[in-house]
């Protein structure tokens, strides 16, 4: 049976070795947070870097900065054993 892991911000946890005898450890990564923060991120080198990045899914509520619209450039993908 899969094991789940919910963390928020204040949550400390330790990450150890990605690997078993299998290969490596399966794991489902969502990041939440509020439509009112701006969103830097450069998807881990992939993107040029934004003060904003729009590429999201509002899943409640309305978006403050709707102004600015969304973006579709991310997408799910699996990392290649070594």
């Amino acid at each position: 049976m899969p094991d789940t892991s919910v963390s928020t911000s204040p949550t400390r946890y330790c990450s150890y070795r990605n690997r078993a005898a299998a290969g490596f450890r399966r794991a489902l990564v969502n990041h939440y947070m509020s439509a009112e923060s701006m969103l830097p991120w450069n998807w881990d080198g992939r993107l040029p870097m934004k003060e904003d990045m729009r590429d999201i899914v509002l899943v409640a509520g309305t978006d403050p900065h709707a102004h600015k619209g969304t973006e579709s450039l991310t997408y799910p993908f699996l990392r290649r054993e070594k």
